[in-house]
């Protein structure tokens, strides 16, 4: 189990050198003001942000560590749950499988704050919204609905990549098929996934009425 607490130190390390990638190079003083710059008196509200930014950059370390352990732990308690009900498994072979998968997420992390630092920097806010691969990612944001942006960036090929690594994983740490993983992955963690996203759409159509 040590080579996995230490696969999520490193998946964490990762995870803070991008949000100092973030504070460098995307949200910068310059790129703020494109995004935000609506003329009238909005450029000193632009500097008081981009300081205040600054100020509690530490913070975002904080919240990207606790994030990270917080996905990881409910991701593994929604796969452990549906294996318990139907062959009971230990929770930490599901976490040593979830902590591996994990590296997806990462990797679309890296995806999109390479895109946004050094290839497409931000022009609006909804820039940094879109997930890089995402079905989202072939519309103009802006001519969409509010609702419609969560739905379309949860389809993207990361989050298919997910499914299909965990399951993978689970096939070769629990000894089963990987079509019975992958059903069960479906079933757990994508039948959840499917819930937050019509939730989260359901309200965003309400508070936007």
């Amino acid at each position: 189990m040590k080579k996995y607490y230490l696969i999520a130190g490193i998946l964490i390390a990762i995870y803070c050198g991008l949000n100092y990638i973030n504070s460098e190079y995307i949200t910068t003083l310059d790129n703020l003001h494109t995004m935000f710059d609506f003329g009238g008196d909005t450029e000193v509200d632009i500097e008081s942000m981009y300081e205040n930014t600054k100020n509690l950059s530490y913070l975002s370390y904080i919240i990207s560590i606790f994030t990270v352990i917080f996905r990881v732990l409910i991701n593994t308690l929604i796969v452990y749950i549906g294996f318990y009900i139907y062959k009971k498994q230990r929770f930490k072979d599901i976490l040593k499988v979830i902590i591996c998968a994990e590296t997806v997420n990462v990797i679309q992390s890296c995806v999109k704050i390479i895109n946004l630092a050094w290839i497409n920097p931000p022009t609006s806010y909804t820039d940094l919204q879109v997930i890089p691969f995402s079905v989202l990612s072939l519309f103009d944001i802006e001519r969409l609905d509010q609702w419609m942006i969560m739905p379309l960036n949860c389809i993207n090929i990361f989050e298919i990549a997910y499914i299909i690594c965990a399951s993978f994983f689970l096939a070769k740490e629990l000894a089963i098929k990987f079509s019975y993983s992958i059903k069960m992955v479906l079933l757990t963690y994508g039948l959840a996934d499917f819930a937050i996203i019509v939730l989260s759409t359901c309200f965003t159509i309400y508070a936007t009425k």
